[in-house]
């Protein structure tokens, strides 16, 4: 199993010791590094650490031109995967060295959509939707800048924002459908799309596509996030629950949308002040993200029942 970037990321900078982020991780290795860049010139540090004894078990410094970044990337992997003795999947392997673009243009518009997604604040998604736009614009088949603007435009429709509409959610519909066509083996592809026909009330379809995310990559914790909505908003809370509760275990940092979406699955099992305990968690965790702070948390769950 592979914790999720979220919760990895918590220990950007922090000071603390390899051995203590593994016992909060819940891991037996951890990866660190750095990524510089001077010029057209990228200087790259990687360092395997067994969590456990603080030993090194791989590391390698790369200076690559810029164009090769893919490259390293896929070096990186495959090293690390030699290191640990991993037997892949026929699909984990089928993945390494499928970068879904060879345009780093694309690729770089994409990391900074991203950077201003996860503030969750209805200006940023803007920001970010442009700059997903400006991927795909790069590279049209690039099936990952598909699926996050097909996520961002979800988004917006699910926060009920400004200039929000149904239009808004058939675009999302569209573009995660785009991207499942442009890559059948993207598991995010899947998950998105499992996430807009949860809005579009298609349940059978969210259910079908979460499944497939989760099929192509067990440790995919945005798949397992929305498909416990997609089980809960169709009366399977226990399944729900199930699924939430795996995405939280490889995202042991959680963010407020996935203490909302464990919150939902308890309470339609009546399992109110747990529920409750999660939707102020969740608050305290980021305020601006607003289904935690609604007082008619049935209300909003019924809305979704009739899938």
């Amino acid at each position: 199993s592979v914790v999720s970037r979220h919760s990895s990321f918590v220990y950007k900078n922090a000071n603390k010791r390899i051995e203590e982020i593994g016992v909060e991780l819940g891991v037996r290795y951890v990866l660190e590094g750095s990524v510089r860049r001077s010029g057209e010139t990228l200087r790259i540090t990687a360092q395997l650490v067994d969590a456990r004894s603080g030993e090194h078990v791989w590391a390698q410094r790369f200076d690559r031109p810029v164009q090769d970044a893919f490259s390293v990337q896929d070096d990186v992997t495959q090293k690390i995967v030699a290191a640990l003795a991993v037997s892949l999947t026929p699909l984990e392997a089928a993945r390494i060295g499928h970068e879904g673009t060879a345009s780093l243009e694309a690729h770089d518009s994409l990391l900074r959509g991203l950077q201003r997604f996860w503030i969750y604040t209805e200006t940023a998604n803007r920001e970010a939707q442009a700059l997903f736009e400006r991927a795909v614009k790069q590279d049209s088949e690039y099936a990952a800048a598909h699926a996050w603007l097909a996520r961002s435009l979800a988004f917006d429709y699910a926060m009920s924002w400004t200039d929000s509409t149904i239009e808004t959610l058939e675009q999302a519909r569209r573009y995660a459908q785009t991207a499942v066509e442009l890559d059948g083996l993207l598991p995010f592809a899947h998950a998105v799309r499992c996430w807009a026909e949860l809005w579009a009330k298609n349940g059978p379809a969210a259910i079908e596509a979460g499944r497939r995310a989760i099929a192509l990559d067990s440790n995919n914790t945005d798949a397992r996030l929305f498909l416990s909505l997609s089980l809960s908003a169709s009366g399977q809370g226990e399944d729900g629950l199930r699924q939430i509760e795996a995405g939280i275990a490889l995202n042991p940092h959680p963010s407020a949308f996935y203490l909302w979406a464990r919150g939902t699955s308890l309470q339609l099992l009546g399992r109110h002040q747990e529920a409750l305990a999660d939707f102020k968690a969740g608050i305290r965790l980021r305020a601006a993200f607003l289904p935690n702070r609604s007082e008619e948390h049935t209300s909003e769950l019924q809305s979704l029942r009739h899938l």
